[in-house]
């Protein structure tokens, strides 16, 4: 009864303090014809000052939106929530539009410092921008 007492905490110890989203949010979709959002890594440490990311155009159209800020999403509580940014973050919001012609690809980067108090709490993250959701990433 002790030995089973342990193994059931030391399991409960291993488990990651973070909730795990669907299987149909981890799952890629077919990106052969769409435009999406594809992040450098899929697993990040609370000590990485950069998320980088792709926009890629594979589909048989010009992308174009009106310029918008990116949101960053943790899953937590069986939902999407927008992680906070930090009380002191500066935007500067330029009104133009972000054309990506079809076969194009384009690089961003979110600076984690200057956005949000860090480190980043660990889980599961995605990003949302341009109206597009990228892969599901971890930070561990």
């Amino acid at each position: 009864m002790i030995l089973l007492s342990l193994i059931i905490f030391t399991l409960s110890a291993c488990k990651n303090d973070y909730s795990t989203p669907p299987e149909s949010d981890l799952n890629t979709s077919d990106t052969s014809n769409a435009v999406y959002i594809v992040t450098e890594k899929t697993k990040y440490t609370t000590k990485d000052t950069f998320i980088r990311y792709q926009i890629i155009n594979h589909s048989d159209t010009v992308f174009s939106k009106s310029k918008e800020d990116f949101v960053l999403q943790k899953y937590g509580k069986n939902n999407w929530e927008n992680y906070p940014f930090k009380k002191d973050r500066v935007y500067t919001y330029e009104d133009y539009t972000f054309t990506l012609s079809k076969g194009e690809s384009t690089n961003e980067s979110i600076t984690i410092k200057s956005n949000f108090d860090i480190p980043l709490d660990k889980g599961y993250y995605r990003i949302i921008h341009f109206g597009l959701t990228s892969n599901v990433f971890i930070i561990e």
